[in-house]
């Protein structure tokens, strides 16, 4: 039987609502030089298994390793990379979220591995399917003060583009069998004279790799979703901000065989979503790709929610996706 699947986009939440803020307490002791890098390490470690485990109470079906070490979707990636000095904090769109905008001083380039001991850690503590999360080319590029390059376009995206190839080959060695590209700026910008760029970006950024390729939008409509279908084996969708997104869907023509995540829960809210809120995004998504094909997911990262509401709102979805099955079920 061909059943819909649920994943998350990226993000958990670090801090619980409940209880000790281990992590936020550990980093400002690390600042003070009180605790030492191995200390640190090893309460992230603890925090990164606690989003596995929640993932796995919630009956995710592909989890993420949940970020816990990004300090945001922009600023640890790009920290990790030659050429990026981190600057003053800009707010992340039109979030409740902060990110220290890159300073582009030199060319970018690849320094060593950035997120594949996460994504090990993540593989090694679950029996569920794994999914490798990074910010596109296009979004960091876009997100960062150039100081540089002569052109944004043709020369830092390309850059950023080679330099996260490195860093995905490196998740594919290490077994990553699904990889998500996040490129919100691309939905939430709506500047679709660069569909080419994001698409000769996301080209660049899995050159030679072997992997189920995501291209994931949020906070915003995609025009041309089949086109970026041709691009991606799955295609991330936002119909919580996406207000067109629904009819945008309805007149694609998707190419068989590839698949779609519908962001249909919002993670920028406490409130509890019902089937029939939702059921017909999930409708039109099988008729487009066929149930085996099909994604369900929050429309963003989760990490803008408290940890206990995050629970919830997977929770909320596995039961909307189980509704899902059973309608698949009765109608095969």
């Amino acid at each position: 039987m061909h059943l819909v699947k649920t994943t998350v986009i990226g993000n958990y939440p670090k801090i619980p609502g409940f209880g000790e803020a281990k992590l936020r307490k550990s980093l400002h002791e690390f600042d003070k030089g009180a605790i030492s890098r191995e200390q640190l390490e090893m309460v992230i470690r603890e925090v990164t298994l606690e989003s596995i485990i929640e993932q796995e109470i919630a009956g995710i079906d592909i989890i993420t390793d949940g970020q816990i070490r990004w300090q945001d979707e922009v600023t640890y990636i790009m920290g990790a990379l030659s050429g990026a000095e981190l600057n003053g904090l800009v707010r992340f769109f039109d979030t409740n979220t902060y990110y220290r905008m890159p300073l582009i001083k030199n060319k970018v380039g690849y320094k060593g591995k950035i997120l594949t001991s996460d994504y090990i850690l993540a593989k090694e503590n679950s029996k569920k399917e794994v999914k490798a999360v990074l910010t596109g080319a296009y979004t960091l590029a876009k997100l960062s003060e150039n100081k540089f390059y002569k052109s944004v376009e043709d020369g830092l995206c390309f850059d950023i583009a080679g330099a996260l190839n490195q860093e995905i080959r490196a998740l594919a060695d290490a077994g990553a069998k699904h990889i998500q590209i996040n490129e919100p700026y691309l939905a939430y910008s709506q500047n679709w004279a660069d569909k080419e760029l994001v698409l000769q970006l996301f080209a660049k950024v899995f050159e030679g790799i072997n992997a189920r390729k995501w291209l994931v939008t949020y906070l915003g409509d995609l025009e041309s979703i089949e086109v970026f279908a041709q691009a991606a084996d799955v295609v991330g969708i936002d119909f919580v901000e996406g207000k067109r997104n629904l009819e945008l869907l309805r007149n694609a023509n998707i190419p068989a065989g590839k698949g779609l995540c519908l962001g249909i829960v919002n993670a920028r809210n406490t409130n509890t979503e019902k089937f029939e809120d939702v059921s017909s995004i999930i409708q039109m998504g099988i008729e487009k790709v066929g149930s085996d094909n099909i994604y369900l997911s929050p429309n963003t990262g989760l990490d803008y929610l408290p940890r206990e509401k995050a629970l919830d709102k997977m929770k909320t979805l596995v039961g909307i996706c189980r509704q899902s099955q059973q309608l698949v079920s009765q109608s095969q």
